[in-house]
């Protein structure tokens, strides 16, 4: 029977977690695994609103349904999230890996960064003769980067140098809170250090172009290092200086791991893989033309890079677009299947797109309470592609995490992120077998336009959906709740626009005038006269079922007789005056009653007249 492995990770190290699961690929093949990877993007510039929606595709699966699971644990960056996984593993009671980060009741994985920072810490001293270090931190839970900085404290205190503690600036991998710090160290004109020797490559990178930016050169006037090695800092200007932490081979071992667990074979509860030490431009410049060879490579894709972007680009577009367009919660399945088309080459022959029924419910009801919390029990399908056929279904259980799954005899890898607006979820989607554009940024690129997309879509309805009630509440008369002047003259355009096309349309205009109206304000007060009105309407719509009925003036009332009531006209009309005639014995029977009976004189007496029927039947209607 095919099995199942849970990864949970944040997708922002990007690199290092392609090389990751490249290398759980590699391992996995031919074993009848699929890999289904619950990917979010977290940031500590994000507010907790937003990072709560991304963490929430972390609640979606099930792990008892699987048979294993991973945590990088050590890329989620956040402590409670990171906890709350690691219950789960241990609740569900399966083999589960904790990448980067060691506790209790689960196996580790991870690379002996102490060995990489060792040798990069002694090159700096010992080659390049760094005493003042300023240590550009990531964020200061984060285990990783603490370990760095301790092992260049211990170095430096080995060669008798003294660390400062003021030289340590997190930067909660922000590029642009590194930008700043070095922006105002450079304008405070303070002598600039030895070495930034910096928590990763990314704010590496950033510091360096900082620096030029006030016309420093690096190695020339300081020396920068990175950690991770990752591609865009080897072809870098200046290429970073930086550790290597052989993922691709630590997620090779992590699967051997995971099969060895799941086939019964006893392994060591920890297992840490070597990492080395890189030179490069950024220390030392003799390494250019090593790495100009590498750039050449870059710069021949560069090109074909940008056009993949500009088509990406344009059908991102056009999916917004395409969902923008309709005008009701239906729309959506038609107008994705147009947006996206027949080519799939950015989202595979497996790509579904799932929503949350109070998405929906929104629309209609503003106050709708939406969910914050993991997902519904039963969700809606938007788009549901597999294996390159377009489901035709509606719902299906968010159990099985994708919708009209049937696996097949081949291994396959499937990443799902969250659709959402701050913490509010819309719900997911999900892709297949596409690792290779981790580490272009396309799947966050993706993530953002279709949370805009479908939070302007909502908005659009529920705007759309008020614009609707707030003309039917000013078609509708207060009083009676029939339609109202406007109403009607809506009504005859719509009338001349089918005389226009058919001049043979037969219908007919019935005119009801309430008489006494006033005499009934004078004799028994207006609130009287306010039931009067109603009960007369009540008994129109009671005898035009099938017809509209309008409130043309104050005691004026129109019906548009169409269908079975024009057909029936004069047989409504004669049943109408019958009711009438029928309720005069009532009244009559009632006036010998007391002060009810005197009442029904006093207003037999005003409603004396032509139209006398009308007025009786609606005032015994009314009391």
């Amino acid at each position: 029977m095919k099995k199942k492995i849970a990864v949970f990770a944040s997708g922002w190290a990007s690199q290092i977690l392609s090389q990751y699961l490249f290398g759980i690929k590699k391992s996995l093949d031919g074993k009848l695994i699929d890999t289904y990877i619950f990917m979010c993007y977290p940031s500590w510039a994000s507010t907790e609103k937003e990072r709560h929606g991304e963490f929430n595709i972390l609640r979606l699966p099930h792990l008892e349904d699987f048979d294993a699971a991973i945590v990088v644990a050590n890329g989620l960056e956040f402590n409670n999230e990171i906890e709350f996984l690691f219950n789960k593993c241990r609740k569900a009671g399966i083999p589960s890996i904790s990448v980067g980060i060691k506790t209790e009741g689960l196996y580790y994985v991870g690379v002996d960064n102490k060995i990489g920072m060792k040798d990069l810490c002694e090159h700096l001293i010992n080659k390049h003769k760094a005493k003042d270090i300023l240590f550009m931190a990531g964020s200061e839970d984060n285990a990783d980067s603490n370990m760095r900085l301790q092992v260049l404290k211990e170095t430096m205190l080995e060669h008798n140098l003294s660390f400062d503690e003021e030289k340590i600036f997190y930067t909660n991998w922000e590029n642009a809170k590194t930008t700043a710090f070095v922006d105002k160290w450079c304008k405070e004109g303070k002598k600039l250090p030895d070495a930034f020797v910096c928590g990763n490559d990314g704010v590496a990178m950033n510091v360096c172009l900082a620096l030029q930016e006030h016309g420093y050169s690096v190695p020339k006037d300081t020396i920068v290092t990175g950690f991770d090695n990752t591609y865009d800092a080897r072809v870098f200007d200046p290429s970073i200086s930086s550790v290597d932490q052989n993922y691709e081979l630590l997620g090779i071992e992590s699967g051997k791991l995971i099969c060895d667990l799941l086939n019964g074979v006893k392994r060591e509860k920890e297992l840490e893989i070597p990492c080395r030490f890189f030179e490069s431009e950024s220390c030392c410049s003799s390494k250019a033309e090593e790495i100009n060879i590498l750039r050449r490579d870059h710069c021949r894709d560069s090109y074909k890079l940008k056009s993949e972007d500009t088509l990406l680009d344009r059908k991102l577009n056009k999916i917004e677009r395409m969902i923008l367009l309709g005008k009701c919660y239906d729309d959506i399945r038609v107008n994705l299947i147009t947006a996206l088309g027949s080519e799939f080459n950015y989202e595979g022959d497996s790509f579904h797109i799932v929503l949350e029924p109070s998405f929906e419910l929104s629309i209609i009801h503003s106050n709708m309470q939406m969910r914050t919390e993991g997902y519904s029990t039963v969700m809606q399908i938007a788009f549901s592609m597999e294996k390159g056929f377009i489901s035709k279904s509606d719902v299906f259980s968010s159990r099985t995490l994708i919708p009209d799954h049937n696996p097949d005899n081949k291994e396959h890898m499937y990443i799902f992120i969250p659709i959402h607006n701050e913490d509010i979820s819309f719900g997911y989607f999900v892709m297949c077998d596409c690792i290779s554009r981790i580490d272009s940024h396309f799947l966050p690129k993706y993530q953002q336009r279709l949370n805009i997309a479908f939070e302007r879509y909502r908005q659009k309805l529920g705007l759309d959906e008020l614009n609707r009630r707030l003309i039917e509440i000013n078609r509708i008369d207060a009083l009676t709740h029939v339609k109202n002047r406007m109403a009607f003259e809506t009504k005859l355009q719509e009338l001349s626009a089918e005389i226009q096309v058919d001049k043979k349309q037969k219908f007919a205009i019935a005119m009801f005038d309430v008489n006494n109206l006033k005499k009934i304000n004078d004799v028994l007060g207006h609130n009287a006269g306010d039931t009067y009105i109603i009960n007369a309407c009540r008994l129109i719509c009671h005898t035009f079922v099938h017809s509209p009925v309008y409130r043309i003036g104050g005691d004026e009332f129109l019906s548009v007789l169409q269908g079975a009531d024009y057909q029936n006209r004069k047989k409504l009309i004669s049943n109408l005056i019958f009711l009438g005639l029928s309720i005069v014995l009532l009244i009559t029977l009632a006036c010998s009653f007391g002060e009810i009976g005197e009442i029904f004189a006093a207003v037999g007496k005003v409603g004396q007249g032509e139209n006398w029927p009308f007025f009786i039947i609606a005032i015994v209607l009314c009391l």
